[in-house]
């Protein structure tokens, strides 16, 4: 029988009950410990080795950039080939030395006026006339610069990073 002032039974069933909630946090929590223990780690990836695809592929020669564009690439008379690449395999790039000056030459079948791929904000531009090749564009920001025109249905640009000099790239320009 219960004391009705004291609660007793009341108070035996509660303290029960806590006793038998903490032995089973205590039992639960012990078999997590040991399964834990036990468990084989997880093996550590290595770094992924997954790149984005290099837009930027070299060749060996010119004829072998061409077979890949499909756009023939002449090289200006006086230009020395320091490097070929085509840019998405859509448009080709030649680096050469003219006269001293590290160029860029792109070319690519295309309606855009610039294909250069430079985005400098230009401190100067300036349209000319080229023999042979019609209206250029000119542009210099410092010691650099480009020059684009269209021509037939190609685009070309040169790109020079340092000693732009836009006498001597007009003289690329017409001699390409």
């Amino acid at each position: 029988m219960t004391d009705s002032t004291t609660g007793t039974s009341s108070n035996k069933k509660n303290t029960a009950y806590i006793a038998a909630l903490v032995t089973l946090i205590v039992v639960v929590a012990t078999i997590g410990f040991f399964v834990w223990q036990s468990a084989e780690p997880l093996p550590i990836e290595e770094e992924s080795t997954a790149e984005l695809a290099n837009p930027i592929v070299d060749y060996d020669s010119i004829t072998e950039m061409e077979e890949v564009t499909g756009i023939p690439m002449e090289i200006p008379a006086g230009a020395t080939i320091l490097l070929i690449q085509t840019v998405q395999e859509s448009i080709n790039q030649v680096t050469v030395d003219y006269q001293g000056i590290e160029a860029m030459l792109r070319k690519t079948i295309s309606a855009s006026p610039d294909i250069s791929g430079a985005i400098q904000q230009w401190e100067s531009t300036e349209t000319r006339t080229v023999d042979g090749v019609g209206e250029v564009t000119i542009s210099q920001l410092d010691d650099q610069g480009i020059i684009v025109w269209n021509y037939e249905e190609f685009a070309y640009s040169i790109y020079v990073a340092e000693g732009f000099d836009a006498e001597v790239v007009i003289g690329l320009v017409a001699n390409w």
